[in-house]
């Protein structure tokens, strides 16, 4: 409920502990209300903190907050896991096992924002060299939160885990072996794992808001959910995505996503085409927002009317990837408070009626006129949507449910 914040570690003592100096993020004094969190420690540590009474290495650490705002769905990191400590040839005792790097996942991490805040350099720390008295102490794991749905690859490309469930854990790279005499002839501890990863969001919202730029998509996000991105009257306000939660009245909740706005061309990766319509693929539902009054990048660029600008957008996701444009989805048409709109609008439903029958368009659920000024529309929208968006969730329920059922008879 604080937020999410950077710390900044000074200070401290040496040898492992040297690797918590650094930047890592945290979530500040967060209430832990769900069951997967009640053994783990206050506040919630996502990335390289340890688990111990000494977290914070003594009362001389110093911190600061920096709050993180834009929307993080890809990270890339390279985890370096601790090596094994050093046997006692003399002794025959062994050396501690490096630590191991394991990804968590943490239900109320929303993005990967604490990821990128600091060095994408992480290391576990090594394991304890053998003493006369005894063998090495094997070197603490690191746990890396992320939030559900995340999916972890190598920097080549190979699919090592999906994260999708509260709780769950997999080991990303594993600490060395202590040395001893299994290990070589100098009792000497094996290196950890060195590994390059990608860390990506699969699914990023409930929602996508498609339009082109200007279309009054951030102003729509901000009126019916709880995030207030920034509205300008210019093109390209939006360049990350925004991420809003939307609370209806019977407490359910989407996530609605404000896809920053696509531009003819994206699909051939004009502009920042891909960057934006990978987002798009990732969401259940697409919120089409086309504004009545037609779009125009720029002057010395072609008007185009509400009915081309639906068509193009439709166009462009369909090139991108074929079959997006199916998905279940809704049209509103937007800025109904202007002059002149309601005529417009008529004859738009008249273009758009004929339109829809071609073969490449949207199955749309609605076509529903607001006014984000006037918050015209706006009741009925959010309805319309609880009731898509629970449809949606039930056939989710119904597909897993399916899976299981035929996993659990093909191992009889």
């Amino acid at each position: 409920m604080f937020g999410r914040a950077a710390l900044v570690c000074c200070g401290g003592r040496s040898t492992a502990n040297d690797v918590l100096c650094k930047y890592v993020s945290i979530y500040a004094r967060r209430r832990l209300t769900t069951p997967t969190h009640q053994d783990w420690p206050m506040p919630t540590v996502p990335l390289g903190m340890r688990r111990s009474s000494n977290m914070f290495m003594g009362s001389n650490v110093q911190y600061r907050y920096k709050t993180a705002r834009a929307f993080v769905d890809r990270a890339r990191l390279l985890l370096k896991a601790g090596s094994g400590g050093q046997g006692s040839k003399s002794s025959g005792l062994g050396g501690g096992d490096g630590g191991n790097i394991t990804a968590v996942v943490d239900a109320g991490l929303s993005d990967l924002s604490h990821l990128t805040k600091g060095p994408n350099k992480i290391s576990a720390p090594s394991g304890g060299n053998a003493t006369r008295s005894g063998e090495g102490e094997a070197g603490e794991d690191l746990f890396l939160y992320v939030p559900r749905g995340t999916v972890v690859t190598t920097e080549a490309g190979h699919h090592l885990t999906d994260l999708d469930t509260p709780g769950q854990k997999a080991i990303l790279a594993y600490g060395g072996e202590g040395g001893s005499a299994l290990t070589n002839e100098t009792h000497s501890g094996l290196k950890g794992d060195a590994i390059r990863v990608n860390l990506e969001l699969k699914s990023i919202a409930d929602v996508g808001l498609v339009g082109f730029p200007n279309a009054g998509k951030s102003s729509l996000l901000s009126a019916i959910s709880n995030i207030k991105p920034k509205v300008a009257d210019y093109p390209f306000t939006t360049l990350q995505p925004h991420v809003g939660t939307v609370q209806f009245e019977d407490m359910f909740t989407a996530r609605v996503a404000d896809i920053p706005g696509l531009i003819e061309g994206a699909s051939q990766n004009q502009g920042m085409g891909h960057s934006f319509l990978r987002h798009i693929e990732r969401t259940s539902v697409l919120l089409y927002v086309v504004d009545i009054n037609g779009f125009q990048l720029s002057q010395d660029s072609p008007h185009l009317s509400a009915k081309k600008a639906f068509e193009l957008l439709c166009k462009e996701l369909e090139l991108y990837q074929p079959g997006l444009v199916k998905r279940p989805s809704l049209l509103v048409v937007n800025k109904l408070d202007v002059r002149g709109s309601r005529a417009a609008y008529d004859q738009f439903r008249n273009e758009l009626r004929e339109l829809l029958k071609e073969q490449a368009m949207p199955e749309l659920q609605t076509v529903l006129p607001i006014s984000v000024q006037d918050r015209y529309g706006i009741k009925e929208l959010k309805i319309v949507l609880r009731d898509v968006l629970e449809k949606e969730r039930q056939k989710k329920k119904d597909t897993i449910r399916e899976k299981f059922v035929e996993r659990l008879f093909t191992l009889e």
